[in-house]
């Protein structure tokens, strides 16, 4: 399951941005890096992108881990470290007559091997292998025996059991919790696509913030000049007695916050650069290059409209159905535990061994043994906690199934008013590209027109700065459409 993306970021949107015109001259140190490329490296290679698909990775695991055993048997080997004991302690031993003092020791490795088996049938079936090796030395306390003589005993045994688990009358839990993970599973990628659509919608958000940063800075630059002019103008034009001394005193007033708003501007330009660095775990103290993108592959009208028709088919809707099915599922489960229930229990067990003693024949050891049981269960006073845990998870049902339409009418106001901004946006677009290049012809004009003295450098500076501010209307526009269109495109999957 993926997202269904029409043209847009990284991999989604590499295809269809080209590089536009840089903002200004390279740095020398500076990081060339395109809108396409900073979101590749944000999803795939930061930090913030591993840690989201870190959690889907894991929900994936532990369901694939449960669904596993119910094809393939769980083995575990345990085992100690060879054991060796002393005893020496007044009794009564063996065949004696009569206490006294005895000493004994053994020396033994114990270990055994388990499988575990989860059935289709919603059982569990394990097998377990003992397997002992003993060396023991007692005394001998045959009457016949020399005073004072022992006796050397070794064995090898083991031990074989198989236990069948069998619910009747009631669900499942290895069923009822391999189907929690794969709805943990389910959501967690939903959840996935989610947050990178967030991740790429916030990358775009600061990458054009950084281009509108640098629009900024050169624009309050060009500001700071003409205010400069205008101040120098207004001190001759005082002196000449021309203005009064208030209009002189505004104007330098004016200039200066013509140069507060330049380094407001340059502030701000450096938290833009640190903010994507920090997005794309780059050094904070590095220089980042930034290109304008331009638009190409705008989704058709054919596939807004399809876009809109499929509003069912939203990560928040399937979410939402998901959320629902689960918390369904969970209040069945609690509403069948509650009654009569049962479990068939089945065993077998089988002992292989050998015991050999000093100087006598080994003494071969089988035994056998099995058992069936059905054990019942019916609660006749538990204080109402059963059935108070069936009706909250009912209540949980009611409340997701609310949620579920919820979602679902949110969803198909949010789909059809991306549709709908994208569509607009594009167009406005359109028209603000137009303005730009006005704005460009006109500064061209007043470029020519300066050169041939007919304007002073200050209306030059005013058509640098309508121009420059054209740029950053555009780029404004540009934020929201792109982020529109991330939104409209992770709203869906595939």
């Amino acid at each position: 399951m993926g997202k269904l993306r029409f043209p847009i970021i990284c991999q989604r949107i590499a295809p269809f941005l080209a590089v536009g015109v840089l903002l200004g001259p390279a740095d020398a140190g500076a990081q060339a890096l395109s809108l396409d490329s900073a979101i590749d490296t944000a999803l795939k290679r930061s930090s913030r992108g591993a840690i989201i698909r870190e959690k889907k990775d894991i929900a994936e695991s532990n369901y694939r881990a449960k669904r596993i055993n119910f094809y393939v048997p769980l083995l575990t080997i345990n085992g100690a470290l060879p054991s060796y004991n002393v005893d020496q302690s007044y009794k009564f031993f063996g065949a004696s007559f009569r206490r006294q003092l005895y000493k004994t020791s053994d020396f033994g490795l114990n270990s055994y091997f388990k499988l575990q088996q989860s059935l289709l049938t919603g059982g569990n079936l394990s097998m377990t292998a003992n397997l002992t090796s003993t060396r023991n030395r007692y005394p001998d306390t045959d009457p016949t025996a020399p005073l004072g003589s022992f006796l050397n005993e070794r064995g090898e045994q083991g031990y074989f059991d198989f236990r069948l688990v069998q619910p009747i009358l009631k669900p499942s839990n290895a069923k009822n919790e391999l189907n929690d993970r794969h709805d943990d599973f389910d959501l967690s990628r939903l959840t996935m696509m989610e947050e990178e659509t967030g991740l790429e919608k916030e990358v775009t958000e600061a990458y054009i913030g950084l281009l509108q940063g640098e629009i900024e800075d050169s624009l309050e630059a060009v500001k700071l000049d003409a205010a400069g002019i205008k101040a120098e103008t207004d001190s001759v034009k005082w002196q000449d007695g021309v203005i009064t001394a208030e209009a002189r005193l505004a104007t330098a007033s004016a200039k200066l916050d013509s140069e507060l708003a330049r380094r407001e501007a340059a502030d701000k330009l450096s938290e833009q650069e640190r903010a994507l660095a920090l997005l794309l775990d780059y050094p904070v103290d590095g220089r980042i290059e930034v290109e304008e993108p331009r638009i190409v592959g705008h989704p058709t009208p054919e596939e807004l409209a399809r876009m809109t028709r499929d509003w069912e088919k939203s990560v928040a809707v399937r979410k939402a159905v998901c959320n629902q099915l689960r918390a369904k599922r969970t209040a069945s489960y609690a509403a069948a535990g509650h009654g009569l229930t049962g479990d068939l229990t089945a065993g077998y067990s089988a002992g292989r061994g050998k015991i050999r003693y000093q100087n006598s024949p080994d003494n071969n050891i089988n035994t056998n043994g099995w058992g069936v049981s059905l054990n019942l269960s019916y609660p006749i006073w538990d204080g109402g906690a059963a059935s108070a845990a069936a009706q909250a998870a009912r209540s949980e049902a009611n409340r997701a199934e609310l949620e579920l339409a919820k979602a679902k009418q949110t969803a198909q106001a949010d789909v059809t008013r991306l549709a709908n901004q994208v569509d607009v946006g594009y167009k406005r677009l359109g028209i603000m590209a137009s303005q730009i290049a006005i704005a460009k012809e006109k500064r061209a004009i007043a470029r020519e027109r300066y050169d041939d003295g007919r304007i002073s450098r200050y209306e030059l500076l005013q058509s640098e700065a309508d121009w420059l501010d054209a740029r950053d209307k555009y780029l404004e526009e540009l934020k929201t459409y792109l982020g529109n269109r991330i939104l409209l495109a992770g709203s869906f999957t595939e």
